[in-house]
């Protein structure tokens, strides 16, 4: 596993025409939502599978901005108590597994809401009863991630927060290079 700085000193091509792997594009998603953590207290924890790194990102980064942004509001939701010296964290952890890569992103946010399972434990999206939570996101990421072929599943997180894991199929870069 590596860990993917979110300081100045980057390696993201800065020519849009230049293809970026998922590496660098899990990079430029933390560098978008960096600041607005820092304001929330939250750390990022990332761990990016070696193999996953030279792969093309697909709809990857979309999905991870998605999932981050939900987290970071959970997180807002939820105020650490002023003697709690333990930030809130957000861990995303992006792997490969065969011919698959799989995303989970994990926070120590506010929790799920309850309203947005049936009895038998499956994601209604749109329920939510939080103040300003409309669970759209949640949509949004469930259905990009069927389009490309992938599976989405969210669960409660122990002590409150919620566990989202995606499995995509893997783009090859010099695939997606030879296609552009």
């Amino acid at each position: 596993m590596t860990t993917i700085p979110t300081s100045q000193g980057s390696t993201t091509p800065q020519d849009a025409s230049e293809q970026i792997n998922l590496a660098q594009a899990v990079e430029q998603v933390l560098r978008e939502v960096h600041q607005r953590a820092v304001q929330l207290g939250a750390e990022f924890i990332l761990e990016l599978g070696l193999t996953a790194a030279e792969s093309s990102p697909g709809p990857l980064p979309a999905i991870l901005g998605h999932l981050i942004e939900n987290s970071l509001d959970a997180v807002a939701r939820s105020p650490r108590p002023t003697n709690d010296t333990v930030p809130h964290q957000i861990i995303v952890t992006i792997e490969q597994q065969g011919d698959r890569q799989t995303l989970s992103v994990t926070d120590t946010g506010d929790g799920l809401d309850p309203r947005l399972l049936d009895a038998q434990g499956n994601l209604i999206f749109g329920r939510s009863i939080k103040p300003g939570a409309t669970a759209l996101g949640l949509r949004l990421v469930r259905d990009a991630i069927g389009r490309a072929g992938g599976t989405f599943h969210i669960s409660p997180y122990p002590h409150g927060g919620v566990h989202a894991h995606a499995t995509l199929p893997i783009v090859a870069l010099s695939a997606a290079r030879e296609a552009a």
